[in-house]
């Protein structure tokens, strides 16, 4: 299991976390518009609340699914605040190639949750 964040100090927190669960991850900083892990390595994504972050956020939702195997689970929870509305951000789960299997409101018209997968399975 791996995780990463752009923040020295949010990884350093999150790994204390996993130690004082027992979890095995491999914490790294990074950035989610360049991935450094070959194509097709998860199973499953899972993001919350930080694409709307990411200046160029379709790069950021391409390279997510591209080390998504095919057909894996993508969970993503997202904030309103770049995009002009939600089918923008719902063309960019399907231009990074996903399909979305559930979309669910969190706090209506503010946060939700789409459950995906990536094409190709």
């Amino acid at each position: 299991m791996a995780a990463f964040d752009i923040s020295l100090e949010q990884i350093g927190q999150a790994r204390q976390w996993a130690l004082r669960h027992g979890l095995d991850v491999d914490f790294f900083v990074g950035d989610v518009t360049a991935i450094p892990f070959p194509s097709s390595t998860f199973d499953a994504v899972f993001v919350f609340c930080m694409i709307h972050h990411v200046q160029d956020w379709h790069r950021g939702l391409q390279e997510l699914a591209r080390v998504l195997k095919p057909g894996g689970a993508f969970l993503i929870e997202e904030i309103l605040r770049t995009w002009s509305s939600w089918p923008e951000f719902e063309d960019g789960l399907a231009d990074a190639g996903c399909d979305i299997l559930e979309k669910g409101a969190i706090l209506p018209r503010l946060f939700l949750t789409y459950l995906c997968t990536k094409h190709g399975a």
